[in-house]
């Protein structure tokens, strides 16, 4: 033990940033990696999150209920006071029970920025031993501040990552470039699990190579919106049905869906949407922004390393259009459109 902190609460960026500046400044090194171990939810706040004890609650993806068990292999602790923030934005991290915080997507932004400004560049790799986190949209929200993203598209086994493995391996090979080690966590966390029944998933995304592929959902949104009343009422959402899905079908893995969607389609703007974003998945034509990608479990044979909000139904998620993603794409659009059964509807 280097300290005693006494008593801290992890859900404040400053908190955060206060590790950064003293590993930073008492460790000087060539590379650095920022892992971060809790619950998830990926980009989307249950609304039985917002509400505790009468007042609207800032949880996200460290966040918990004592009524929500999002997580089941990880139990999430009872709520004992109101939450002092309000309105989340996209997903949160390192949940603190004691006080009931976490950092939202604007509060981890701002953290990887003051260490892109500590380091005068950004942070080598960004790993989340978290549930559901590997998400496009999480990846476009970090991808000023850090060079490698590491998480997972389905919920994790409680005890996270093999640590011992990977750090072995970096022990060995410490001169590892940030995509190795990347590379290094995907495989062990994915051996390490194996011969469990739960299913698993690891990923490791480049964000410098996310603007293709963001580009190309843009496009599929386009076509999606103009073919909706021809696509509506059987081959979206039979396409949907059929994709690999997280978190209680609210994610859907992208390539999947691509590939379901460009089978069931008989539109060729959509079609060549679909191939486009598979193709820069692949890598095939273009640089993939997924690094490394493992999965394990019967029900996980289709996952590529990247999901993607996408709910069956109901009103989309309010709070989603103010993801950067949102403001990119017309992803969102989209989704407005289709879940509210309204094909002519673009907003």
């Amino acid at each position: 033990m280097l300290a005693d902190l006494g008593e801290v609460n992890t859900g404040d960026p400053r908190v955060l940033e206060d590790f950064l500046a003293f590993g930073v400044g008492a460790y000087p090194a060539e590379r650095y990696a920022l892992i971060i171990w809790n619950h998830g939810s990926g980009v989307y706040v249950p609304d039985e999150m917002l509400a505790m004890s009468g007042s609207r609650a800032h949880v996200g993806v460290g966040g918990a209920s004592d009524t929500m068990p999002l997580e089941p292999h990880r139990p999430f602790p009872a709520m004992s006071e109101p939450v002092p923030r309000l309105d989340p934005v996209g997903f949160g991290l390192a949940y603190d029970d004691r006080s009931g915080d976490c950092l939202d997507t604007r509060e981890l932004e701002r953290v990887l920025a003051t260490g892109h400004r500590l380091l005068g560049r950004k942070i080598d790799l960004v790993g989340m031993d978290a549930c559901l986190v590997a998400m496009l949209e999480i990846a476009w929200q970090l991808r000023d501040h850090a060079r490698v993203l590491v998480g997972s598209e389905e919920i994790e086994p409680g005890t996270g990552w093999p640590y011992a493995a990977i750090l072995r391996d970096l022990i060995a090979r410490p001169a590892m470039s940030p995509a190795e080690l990347s590379a290094t966590i995907v495989r062990r966390y994915v051996r390490a699990y194996k011969w469990t029944w739960q299913g698993v998933t690891q990923s490791a995304i480049d964000l410098s190579r996310l603007d293709e592929l963001v580009g190309a959902i843009d496009r599929l949104a386009g076509a999606l919106l103009t073919a909706l009343p021809k696509i509506h009422g059987a081959p979206l959402p039979d396409a949907r049905r059929r994709t690999l899905s997280f978190f209680k079908d609210h994610y859907v893995d992208l390539h999947h869906f691509a590939s379901n969607l460009a089978l069931a389609s008989g539109l060729p703007a959509v079609r060549q949407a679909c191939m486009d974003v598979m193709r820069i998945i692949e890598g095939k034509g273009a640089k993939s922004p997924v690094i490394a990608e493992a999965h394990a479990g019967p029900r996980m044979g289709a996952a590529r390393g990247l999901s993607i909000y996408f709910p069956p139904s109901g009103d989309p998620w309010t709070l989603y259009r103010e993801l950067n993603f949102a403001e990119r794409t017309r992803w969102a659009d989209f989704l407005d459109a289709y879940l509210t059964n309204d094909p002519r509807s673009t907003s």
